[in-house]
């Protein structure tokens, strides 16, 4: 196994038990436990508790970019030199869509989600 696949496997490995820990110790949000609002991830653990039920409608009301955040980690354990150009706009498009909801939602008052 070459040491790119490899360490693009540690990565999705490690955030996966990442996810099984928040969702077995039901882990609240720290930015809106903290601060009282919601972060531009909330919703996103129940999303992928709902893609685990097969619920697809559901996941996408609770946060409609779930399917985009384990894409991130992968896409960042690759090699830099190629594309690091390609990665950093990546990154940056989902960073921007994850805001541009986080607007939409908390301006739109979705009290259930967030």
């Amino acid at each position: 196994m070459t040491s790119q696949l490899y360490k693009a496997l540690k990565s999705l490995l490690f955030y996966a038990a990442l996810f099984a820990v928040v969702v077995i110790i039901d882990y609240k949000c720290p930015i809106k436990a903290l601060f009282g609002i919601a972060c531009p991830g909330c919703g996103m653990v129940r999303a992928w508790l709902s893609v685990l039920k097969l619920d697809f409608k559901s996941a996408f009301y609770y946060h409609p970019l779930f399917f985009v955040a384990p894409l991130i980690p992968p896409l960042m354990s690759l090699p830099k030199k190629s594309g690091k150009r390609a990665q950093n706009l990546i990154v940056f498009l989902a960073g921007l869509l994850f805001f541009c909801i986080y607007l939409f939602r908390i301006t739109r008052h979705f009290p259930d989600v967030l």
